[in-house]
């Protein structure tokens, strides 16, 4: 397993968000690199409203059939590498992926958020503790996004967001000298592919997230640049294509 640290996140008001293509369709060839970052199925904790970032839940049977839509659909995918968050819910996400076709490289850096004393927690509290401690009124989804820049202090026994963003964007950085061109898989959580954007495009609009069992693909060029191609897709049908 590569080197890493533990990390968690929220699950529920990061959801129910349209699918949306990110870049003019077009291609110049020069992309070489595409990263495809999954939210894992829908889980226990996810349809109670309680936040998973370090904890965990199984999936449900609604997570497990939305996560058996996304792979067939991506199916015919040539998976280079294929990675996942040691969290049990990202790995029985993935395995159902890749159904044995594919090893998958459990990295821990790849977790979620975590929450410290907050851990399975109804989101409503969760998100009020976090606002509470910068930002008290504040609007909760912009006080999630200094988590995602790293401006973030920790919640009591939790994570920073500097140490958050630290391991995310190492993942990231290994993945990418690992595999200099084609297709790879990352099944990780829905702050944790927020952490991976902000880095690619740090005015990137996230919304309010993604739904479980979507996905959203950076690709990056030969010249280290990187475009979204894609945030909260259900199918490839809405990846767009375009230079980076």
């Amino acid at each position: 397993m590569p080197p890493g640290v533990v990390g968690g996140a929220v699950s529920g008001p990061l959801t129910t968000q349209p699918a949306r293509a990110v870049a003019e369709p077009a291609d110049d060839g020069r992309s070489v690199l595409r990263l495809w970052l999954v939210r894992h199925g829908r889980t226990l904790f996810n349809e109670r409203g309680i936040a998973q970032g370090w904890c965990d839940s199984p999936l449900t049977e609604d997570g497990v059939a939305g996560v058996e839509r996304l792979a067939r659909d991506l199916r015919d995918v040539a998976w280079e590498g294929v990675y996942s968050s040691t969290s049990g819910r990202a790995m029985d996400t993935a395995e159902i992926l890749v159904a044995d076709r594919h090893p998958i490289a459990a990295d821990r850096r790849w977790k979620e958020y975590n929450f410290g004393i907050w851990e399975a927690r109804p989101n409503a509290e969760v998100f009020t503790a976090l606002a509470d401690l910068t930002a008290p009124g504040a609007d909760p989804f912009s006080t999630v996004r200094g988590i995602f820049t790293g401006d973030y202090p920790a919640l009591e026994r939790g994570e920073t967001g500097a140490a958050y963003r630290a391991r995310v964007v190492g993942a990231l950085a290994d993945i990418r000298e690992r595999h200099p061109r084609g297709d790879v898989l990352v099944v990780t959580h829905g702050m944790t592919v927020g952490v991976a954007l902000t880095f690619a495009d740090p005015g990137f609009d996230l919304g309010h997230g993604m739904d479980n069992a979507t996905f959203s693909v950076l690709e990056y060029g030969l010249d280290g640049s990187v475009a979204i191609r894609a945030h909260g897709a259900r199918s490839r049908e809405e990846l767009v294509t375009a230079p980076v």
